[in-house]
């Protein structure tokens, strides 16, 4: 006789990774399991304030979409990140690790500020926008000088998507939901602190 058992679902993972980050967070720590996402909220471990939100979906080798279930749509909704990826990698066989530290820096800065994590694509499309020249390997300083002050005096029309080089990043579908230009003017603001 087979034993039936109930389907392992996307909400089970989600339950199952929010219990297991929970044993390396610190007791501070909050997490929420929201109907979209999870959240985390803490102090310690990632600064006063600062909310994370971590979207559980499916990566479908096929055609390299990933896929987040809608329960309102009753349906999965498909994000293409294009050639984010492959961007990312060159940037950072060009600059070197400096580029990594560049995207903390400003997610850094951002989350204190504003007590939330920035829109990635955004911040990522800001500073690959960048020339590779700007960014220099010995001196983080320097080369956080020269990105934030490109970024604040480059005409935002002109800066390309990170996961289409053929797109503004403005009206790149990922983030134009999320309030691109809302972003963008809020990283401004926060760079025009550090004017140099």
């Amino acid at each position: 006789q087979l034993l039936e058992f109930d389907k392992y679902q996307l909400k089970d993972f989600k339950s199952d990774l929010m219990y297991n980050m929970a044993n390396y967070l610190s007791e501070s720590t909050m997490l929420y399991d929201m109907p979209y996402n999870l959240s985390i909220i803490g102090s310690e471990d990632f600064g006063t304030g600062v909310k994370i939100n971590i979207f559980v979906g499916a990566y479908d080798s096929e055609t390299s979409t990933f896929k987040l279930y809608r329960n309102s749509r009753n349906k999965f909704i498909d994000y293409n990140f294009g050639s984010r990826y492959e961007n990312l990698e060159k940037k950072i066989e060009w600059c070197g690790p400096v580029f990594v530290d560049m995207i903390k820096l400003i997610n850094i800065l951002y989350s204190k500020k504003y007590h939330k994590a920035a829109n990635q694509i955004v911040v990522e499309s800001l500073i690959y926008s960048c020339p590779n020249n700007l960014f220099d390997p010995k001196d983080i300083y320097k080369s956080f000088v020269n990105v934030a002050n490109h970024i604040r005096l480059k005409d935002p029309k002109t800066i390309l998507s990170i996961c289409d080089e053929k797109t503004p990043f403005l009206k790149d579908k990922l983030i134009v939901n999320e309030n691109a230009a809302i972003e963008y003017n809020k990283i401004i603001r926060m760079l025009d602190e550090f004017k140099f």
